[in-house]
């Protein structure tokens, strides 16, 4: 999964997702969702411009 805020790249490994049947889309649950976006906040105040990171479930 590739997360992009301003100039910054985050990439993160094998996120659990679920995927839809019928049209292919990816669902990530709202756990893992709050994590992604937990550690794109801590890489934008690090100044982090490209990254990539294992996703691990806390």
């Amino acid at each position: 999964m590739t997360l992009e805020r301003g100039l910054m790249i985050l990439v993160f490994r094998n996120v659990p997702a679920r995927v839809c049947e019928v049209c292919g889309e990816e669902y990530v649950a709202e756990e893992a969702t709050t994590q992604l976006l937990a550690a794109v906040e801590e890489a934008a105040r690090a100044g982090v411009q490209v990254d990539i990171r294992e996703y691990v479930a806390v």
